[in-house]
């Protein structure tokens, strides 16, 4: 039997009825993992069963698509060194981004076998005190934490709501076009996590361009899902009618 946490009882049927998990092939499938891995001396990663099965899962089991998650998920600390390295919770800037709770993964799913809910509060930190790269490097460690430790998370996915509340155009600004693309190759490509959906509150004007920003550079694959992706944006002025 494979060294992992038991699932819940509303997380296995879960993983039974959309991932395709049957656990009578873990074993061989994580085995086959660590073989592939064995091959591939470029990519030095971790092989304890708890860390592959979060590539299982964010590839319903497909082990092909495993492969090309973890290869990815290696590849992109090379890639984009600006995001990936020096992650370290100590270090003075990330204590002050935690602390100011500029992404909080929230305690309680709305089911228990529901999706993870992130609240991301990119107004709660001065743009001219953090840069973008900086944000998201502390947003990649709790993502790494989390992706271990919470089976919501890796079994159900993650339901983000973006709330824009104190957003400027100096937070906008820090979104360069080079930033956005490393990003979303991270998200899409180089981590097992599946999205769900967002819900954008408080959006201010301006804001479309870097929503679209983003959307340009989705694969095909994702962009095709956006109507079936929760995307709503909640403004004040919405509120207000």
């Amino acid at each position: 039997m494979p060294n992992i946490r038991p699932l819940s009882a509303e997380l296995a049927k879960k993983a039974a009825d959309e991932l395709f998990e049957k656990p009578e092939r873990l074993d061989e499938d994580l085995a086959a993992l660590r073989t592939w891995l064995s091959k591939c001396p470029h990519i030095k990663a971790r092989t304890d069963d708890q860390f592959l099965m979060m590539f299982l899962r964010g590839s319903k089991h497909s082990l092909e698509r495993a492969k090309e998650k973890l290869d990815m998920y290696y590849a992109i600390r090379t890639a984009a060194p600006e995001l990936m390295r020096n992650r370290d919770p100590e270090e003075a800037k990330s204590t002050e981004l935690i602390k100011l709770g500029s992404a909080i993964p929230l305690p309680n799913t709305v089911t228990p076998d529901g999706p993870r809910i992130i609240l991301i509060r990119p107004g709660t930190y001065d743009p001219t005190k953090y840069t973008i790269q900086e944000v998201f490097r502390y947003n990649t460690m709790m993502a790494d934490i989390m992706m271990k430790e919470d089976d919501n998370l890796i079994v159900a996915g993650q339901m983000g709501i973006l709330d824009l509340s104190g957003a400027t155009m100096a937070h906008f600004l820090q979104f360069s076009p080079s930033f956005v693309k490393k990003a979303t190759m991270w998200s899409q490509e180089g981590s097992p996590l599946r999205q769900k959906g967002f819900h954008y509150v408080n959006t201010p004007s301006g804001f479309e361009l870097v929503y679209n920003m983003f959307k340009n550079f989705l694969n095909e694959k994702n962009r095709s899902r956006q109507s079936g992706l929760v995307v709503r944006a909640h403004s004040k002025e919405h509120a207000a009618d």
